[in-house]
Order: structure tokens, then C-alpha cells, then sequence
């Protein structure tokens, strides 16, 4: 999942398609508007308001959709202007790689419904790019779900729909886990998420961005969470994969 601010449109298209060209056609990209102000700020890139990096967004999807089939591109719009450009080299897939926007805030979810073939439902964040805590819950989830279905209408059936567990813990012991976790919140760790409201224990286990138990409980946890919320698959972060190896097998053929 790319931050559409650190790269031109033009150039994010042809690295993308030689990606699919190389892997066989195997591509998934992943784009955001960029919501961690903190990669800005020391790659030395403008973190600019939200309405701004998500209008730049919208022009980009507009762009990679063109320039991703192999198609001439002529747009002129109010960040990018891209005059007779013709995608190259033209992906294995096809008509293009499919494209996922990832975001959690209203006006992102109803862009990721207007253009996207994948949304990954992540948490809102706020002004200064931390990741709000109230956003964790399966609760609001489902409500961003229903957002998603009421802006894409129609296309609502064809899009794929997948959430990313940012953290996994194996434990015996789920609930003194969560009351572990809660505590670390309280004392401020950490230092990317604000606080914006109290969870309970429940609220904790519960969410789907978070896996805290035995194999078999997460297991159970991920069924949950796809019964309720339609969300159809689900990505780990890279630090969390060799925890979640053992997960596969538990859900496997499901």
C-alpha cells in the first residue's frame, strides 16, 4: 500500500506494470492518500491537509486506470497535467493489475468506492497523522463497511473488501493481554495512535485489526470478523508474518 505523495502518477504506472510484467502477472497495487505524517516530514516531502492529499489521489486513480491498460493518457487536471503519455510496458494482466485503495475516513471511502477494485478498510486518522483509537473497534468497522456499500452502489457486489492486522499476539491468556494493552495506551505507547475515547477489554479482543490469543482463537476471531463485516481477506504486516503462519493452516480450504 503506496503514499500517493511520494510519487508522480506517471512514473508509479510504469514501475507498476513492469512489476506485473515481471511477476507473471501477479500485481495488487495498493494506494493511499498517505496518512503517516512523520515518513513526510523526514523524507522531506510536504504533508499537505487531508482535502488536498486526497484530491491529488483522485486525479492519480484517474491516471494509473488509463495508463495501466496501455492506453494514451491525456489529462489535465489541477495537480497533474500528463499530455499524449501512452502506458508501457503493458501488464500481463488484464484490461489492468487491479487497483486497492486503503483509508478510513469518509471522504477516502467514498473514493475507494468510486474507483477502487480492492478497499482496505483501515482506521481513521486525524489532522497530525495518528491513526485514532476509536477506529479499532469492529463496530465502527462495520459502519465503515456500510459506508463503503451506500457510495459504491451498484459496484458495491464487485468490490473486494480486506482489513490488515497490525498486531498478533500468542497468548494463553487473551484477556490479561488486552488489559496489558489498554495500560500501554494510558501511557501513551504507542506514539502513532491518539486516544480519542476509552475501549473496554471487549473492545480490544474484539477488533478486527488486532489478534490476541491462542492459534485457534485467532482463527475464530478472523472467522468473526468476515461473517460480520463482509471483509472477504486479510493482510498482516510484514513484522506479523512469521506469527501468522501457523493461522493459515487452521483456515485453510475456508
Amino acid at each position: 500500500m503506496l503514499a500517493n505523495g511520494f510519487r508522480h502518477p506517471a512514473i508509479l504506472a510504469k514501475d507498476a506494470a513492469t512489476i506485473d510484467v515481471l511477476s507473471g502477472g501477479r500485481l495488487e497495487l495498493g494506494i493511499g492518500a498517505g496518512w503517516m505524517k512523520e515518513e513526510f516530514d523526514k523524507g522531506g516531502i510536504e504533508y499537505e491537509r487531508p482535502g488536498v492529499r486526497i484530491a491529488k489521489l483522485e486525479e492519480s486513480l484517474q491516471i494509473l486506470d488509463v495508463l495501466l491498460r496501455g492506453q494514451e493518457c491525456n489529462f489535465d487536471g489541477k495537480y497533474y497535467q500528463i499530455k499524449g503519455l501512452t502506458g508501457s510496458p503493458r501488464p500481463r494482466q488484464g484490461p489492468r493489475p487491479p487497483i486497492a485503495v486503503g483509508g478510513g475516513g469518509p471522504k477516502m471511502l467514498a473514493l475507494a468506492a468510486k474507483y477502487a477494485d480492492i478497499i482496505s478498510v483501515a482506521t481513521p486518522t486525524s489532522k497530525e497523522g495518528k491513526l485514532l483509537l476509536s477506529g479499532v473497534t469492529l463496530e465502527k468497522t462495520m459502519e465503515r463497511v456500510d459506508r463503503i456499500r451506500e457510495a459504491a452502489g451498484d459496484r458495491f457486489d464487485d468490490i473486494e473488501l480486506n482489513w490488515t492486522i497490525t498486531t498478533i499476539v500468542i497468548t494463553d491468556d487473551r484477556e490479561q493481554t488486552a488489559e496489558m494493552a489498554l495500560a500501554a495506551l494510558d501511557q501513551g505507547f504507542p506514539p502513532n495512535i491518539e486516544v480519542d475515547t476509552k475501549l473496554s477489554v471487549e473492545d480490544i479482543l474484539s477488533s478486527p485489526y488486532l489478534a490476541i490469543g491462542s492459534f485457534e482463537e485467532i482463527a475464530d476471531q478472523i472467522r468473526m470478523v468476515r461473517e460480520k463485516t463482509t471483509m472477504s481477506y486479510v493482510g498482516v504486516f510484514p513484522t506479523q508474518m512469521d506469527a501468522f503462519a501457523p493461522i493459515i493452516s487452521q483456515l485453510k480450504g475456508e
